[in-house]
């Protein structure tokens, strides 16, 4: 999916001999600008004497606001639907900036949201980012900001169908990556529109289909990455993930059992083949 992009020199004035010529190219100017600030996003780029205006696609869903995130080169949306809470993702944030082993590595994260976990990735040297995600407004959203931060030639996105909700249903049989990475919904209850899957994953069929399956899309010495702030899913992880094989380390400090059923920031856990499997 591409976007269309626009771009308005600033321009200084000049003199005219003519009053009312001026006057009239400047109504002329007037009206223009009203019909690209109503029609466009104005968004300020690198070049300190222009402006870029980055538009969507008709059909796409309304940004609601704009995100303003540290090392980032372009500030990015959040669209209608689209769930954001940096807070849900920071451990692992401050993971993918802290390590080296991103570079020229594949990752798969699976459900992007806004795209702010693989855009982070991108930027930070990543060979190849496959981003999916069940909510369509999140397909778009994350394909929206990927340009505005120019990284859309290694990160694609894909969407899931909602009939078939799996963490791998839109990855091949043979595609393999370095890290999937996840901050997955954290609460076990139903959901009722594919915006839902980002709070609730019913029976924690999802978190149960990455410990499962995760194996079979993993390179040698890959990983598995998740931000999780749910006491509950914590818990399901360490009891099935050794019994399927992981070697589960959990990447915080706090007391597990002191903290409330949900909780923020999230934890970040790390998930590798047992060694008994490497």
């Amino acid at each position: 999916m591409k976007f269309r992009s626009y771009s308005l020199k600033r321009r200084s004035g000049r003199e005219t001999s003519a009053i009312s010529i001026g006057l009239f190219f400047l109504s002329l100017c007037t009206v223009a600008g009203v019909f690209i600030w109503f029609g466009a996003v104005q968004k300020p780029n690198e070049e300190s004497d222009s402006y870029s205006f980055v538009k969507p696609e008709p059909d796409a869903p309304d940004i609601l606001t704009w995100h303003h995130v540290e090392d980032f080169p372009a500030a990015i949306a959040q669209m209608e639907t689209v769930f954001w809470e940096p807070d849900d993702t920071s451990s692992l944030r401050s993971w993918i900036k802290q390590s080296d082993r991103l570079k020229n590595a594949s990752v798969l994260e699976i459900g992007c949201g806004t795209g702010l976990v693989s855009i982070a990735c991108a930027l930070l040297g990543a060979r190849s980012v496959v981003a999916s995600d069940i909510n369509p407004a999140a397909v778009t959203n994350a394909t929206y900001n990927a340009e505005l931060c120019k990284v859309s030639q290694r990160l694609k996105v894909r969407q899931v169908n909602a009939a078939h909700p799996g963490p791998f249903e839109v990855i091949a049989a043979d595609e393999k990556f370095d890290f999937i990475i996840s901050n997955p919904p954290w609460e076990d209850a139903p959901v009722d529109s594919p915006a839902a899957y980002a709070f609730y994953d019913p029976g924690f069929k999802l978190l149960e289909g990455i410990l499962t399956e995760s194996k079979k899309h993993l390179q040698a010495g890959g990983q598995v990455m998740l931000a999780y702030g749910a006491k509950r899913a914590i818990q399901r992880i360490q009891e099935l993930g050794p019994q399927l094989g992981w070697q589960v380390t959990i990447h915080d400090t706090r007391d597990l059992e002191s903290l409330p059923e949900v909780f923020l920031p999230g934890m970040l856990l790390e998930l590798k083949p047992a060694k008994s499997e490497n």
